[in-house]
């Protein structure tokens, strides 16, 4: 929550779990991530926090070079975050030592990144996507992969692509595998969260209150539908 704290609540009573939130020293804009014992969340007091799940008692804490604007991510006993200190962090789940830290790429990390097949993927507001090693941060690709407008929020998985929105209202899909990208369809207005894809279909919200749903089999024609639907004049 914005008031610095993180909660758990029981879903079949809406009681508390813990006996009192967890307090961090600033907002908690992004999601936490949870396994079996433990939440994993940052805060834009510059931490990153492990806490048990039933009890809500801090195991660790690690300090990051900025603030955290998104969630975070666990894979396989490690924890990656962004920040607006425009890196990328793979941190040991266990401990909270860092593991390694991306270069400096150019805009905040706002999104979470996606792990898929030994690699995370991650957005950056300069409007570039980037593939890291997750064993040890080795960049996947030759270079970033450069699209127009910045990018708010993470890619999401489709099929061996990535589908990423900007800020300008694009929607890419990018080779996982080469980073070769391509449009695949412009909202005309700002895609600020994060995709979400079912079997072939793209849908994807925009700042402007449309909702576009789109078919990724259909070529140069995804649109299926726009929602709300466009009034006959």
């Amino acid at each position: 929550s914005s008031d610095h704290n993180v909660y758990a609540v029981d879903v079949a009573t809406g009681q508390p779990v813990w006996e009192k939130p967890v307090a961090t020293e600033n907002s908690v804009w992004g999601a936490p991530a949870v396994d079996d014992q433990r939440v994993y969340v940052g805060s834009m007091d510059h931490y990153v926090y492990a806490v048990d799940r039933a009890t809500g008692q801090q195991i660790w804490r690690e300090e990051l070079s900025g603030s955290v604007v998104g969630g975070v991510v666990l894979d396989e006993g490690r924890v990656f975050v962004g920040g607006v200190d425009k890196k990328l962090h793979a941190l040991d789940a266990n401990t909270g030592d860092l593991l390694w830290a991306s270069e400096d790429l150019g805009g905040w990390v706002w999104g979470e990144p996606l792990i898929y097949e030994g690699y995370a993927y991650v957005n950056s507001l300069n409007g570039k996507v980037y593939a890291f090693a997750v064993a040890d941060g080795a960049p996947r690709w030759a270079q970033a992969v450069t699209v127009e407008g910045a990018l708010r929020a993470g890619p999401v998985l489709l099929d061996g692509q990535l589908v990423v929105g900007t800020e300008t209202g694009n929607l890419y899909t990018i080779t996982m595998e080469t980073g070769e990208q391509a449009i695949l369809y412009k909202a005309g207005a700002g895609i600020l969260s994060t995709p979400v894809v079912v079997d072939n279909m793209v849908y994807a919200g925009t700042a402007t209150g449309n909702v576009y749903a789109l078919d990724a089999n259909k070529g140069t024609a995804p649109l299926a539908w726009v929602y709300p639907p466009a009034r006959e004049k």
